[in-house]
């Protein structure tokens, strides 16, 4: 796997690849509140760029990523913490991406 250095982004917890075979990292971006941190995923294409990025979290609190793993239908299941929703602190966190990082239900 290449390396990643990514202004914003905290740690890095696991990869995976993409169906290109270029990297998928999870981890941990520093969030536009002080002193909180969201999930996160970034690709890093053949040349070294960013491909693509995203975070995911709420406030207030913190969201986290510990691993990352490719889905069937192409995208990318991120599993990690929150202290921003749940019964306790912290709660699990899990989230669905399609193959660019982008949450939520398909266009159509």
């Amino acid at each position: 796997m290449r390396s990643a250095n990514v202004p914003g982004f905290a740690t890095f917890e696991d990869a995976t690849r993409d169906l290109t075979g270029d990297p998928v990292y999870a981890g941990t971006a520093v969030s536009d509140s002080p002193s909180q941190f969201d999930a996160a995923l970034v690709a890093i294409d053949a040349t070294g760029a960013i491909a693509w990025q995203g975070t995911y979290g709420g406030s207030p609190g913190t969201e986290y990523a510990l691993a990352v793993q490719p889905t069937t239908d192409t995208g990318f299941i991120l599993v990690g913490g929150t202290e921003s929703y749940g019964p306790g602190n912290p709660s699990l966190y899990v989230v669905k991406t399609d193959p660019v990082g982008v949450t939520g239900p398909p266009p159509g």
